[in-house]
């Protein structure tokens, strides 16, 4: 093995383990989702806040405004088991990438794109309630560390996207590489 070999398996390898951190981040980020939006309904606005709120409606028979809440809960639940399951499987897959059992295919890409543009508009949504642009009812602080946890995965999310490129692009020239010394070892 020459060096350029040497130094493509090195650099292969870095990549590798870099996917399995960031893929597990992805899985993790995943988890703080669901916590995030349970802890939510649970605390900043109960269902029983919500339900008290709209119990007027509710007692006066009016159909539509119980479907309206029944809907709205159903969604946001939907979007966060989506999100959810985006993450693990993009986590999984990149994992498996990273210990060679699979290769970053196009499907990979698209998921991995996906969880990326929406990350990127949480983000894109924190930076502007921070500089009032949209209102928001929550402090300061808890806008500012939002940002930062979107920003964290945003940032996971594109070093993810990156390592998987490289890990694509190493893996061939090293067979290609590898292809080439076997034929001119052969051709001898």
């Amino acid at each position: 093995m020459d060096t350029t070999q040497a130094s493509m398996q090195t650099e292969l390898i870095k990549h590798r383990h870099t996917l399995a951190v960031v893929g597990m981040g992805a899985i993790v980020f995943g988890i703080w989702s669901l916590i995030k939006s349970i802890l939510y309904f649970v605390l900043v606005e109960p269902l029983s806040d919500i339900i008290n709120e709209n119990l007027d409606s509710i007692i006066d028979s009016n159909f539509e405004a119980l479907a309206a809440l029944a809907l709205s809960i159903l969604i946001v639940g939907l979007f966060v088991l989506i999100d959810m399951l985006f993450r693990w499987k993009v986590g999984r897959r990149a994992m498996a990438i990273s210990r060679g059992d699979k290769d970053p295919g196009v499907g990979f890409f698209i998921l991995s794109a996906i969880l990326l543009l929406m990350d990127l508009s949480e983000l894109v949504l924190g930076v502007s309630s921070i500089v009032g642009a949209i209102s928001s009812d929550e402090d300061m602080i808890d806008r500012i560390s939002t940002l930062l946890v979107d920003f964290t995965s945003v940032v996971m999310l594109a070093e993810m996207i990156f390592a998987a490129v490289m890990i694509r692009k190493l893996t061939k020239a090293i067979s290609d590489g590898q292809n080439t010394v076997q034929h001119s070892s052969g051709a001898a």
